[in-house]
């Protein structure tokens, strides 16, 4: 399950702010987790409770983004919080015999508490439907005690999206390129998200991503 509801404030009273905030809830006993870099559990698996990541989380996100004038560049800053438990409501731990269990007996349970700050270039002709420009953004990020995390970690992300018509306007080949790098402890569930203006899901493990 996957449920969240995200609000976008453009130009806040008038001003070149833009405010973003929203929240949510996800609940899966079936994602994979196939251990640490160079493990081998996944591939060839037959065993599906041996392969199983059960996990929970409810989820919020607070961000702002400042427009410089009449320029394409904006700041962006924000912080993103979700509270992780094991297992699943009606399961409240590991699935017993994954090697999640075996690595997590207890689950991995605690507030993950990330800051984030960055800056971004912006040229496409429309936010919704752009048929052409540059959207990209850098940024760093964090997760620490001293904001009420119970994961420590740094990361960055740099990502660049191109939209050009094909001939026509309303025919567009949009591209995505991105970087997104992790240093120190992150929860598992965490692991196949970005960080960035806009994150999104990425490959993860050691085999392909």
């Amino acid at each position: 399950q996957y449920h969240g509801l995200w609000i976008e404030l453009e130009e806040l009273a008038h001003s070149p702010v833009t405010v973003s905030l929203g929240g949510g809830y996800a609940s899966s006993r079936w994602d994979l987790y196939c251990g640490t870099p160079g493990e081998d559990v996944c591939t060839g698996a037959t065993d599906e409770e041996r392969t199983a990541f059960s996990h929970t989380s409810a989820y919020a996100n607070l961000s702002a983004e400042w427009r410089l004038g009449p320029t394409p560049v904006s700041l962006f800053g924000g912080w993103s919080g979700a509270y992780r438990l094991a297992g699943i409501p009606r399961a409240p731990e590991p699935l017993p015999g994954s090697l999640y269990a075996e690595r997590f007996p207890e689950g991995e349970v605690g507030l993950e508490s990330t800051l984030q700050a960055g800056l971004a270039y912006d040229t496409r002709d429309d936010d919704e439907e752009p048929s052409r420009g540059v959207w990209a953004d850098v940024s760093l990020r964090g997760a620490a005690p001293a904001w009420g995390s119970a994961w420590s970690y740094i990361g960055g992300n740099a990502t660049l999206r191109t939209y050009a018509p094909l001939g026509v306007e309303r025919f567009v080949l949009a591209s995505r390129l991105g970087t997104d790098v992790v240093f120190g402890d992150q929860p598992t569930a965490q692991t196949g998200s970005t960080g960035g203006l806009q994150g999104y899901g990425a490959l993860g493990g050691g085999e392909i991503g």
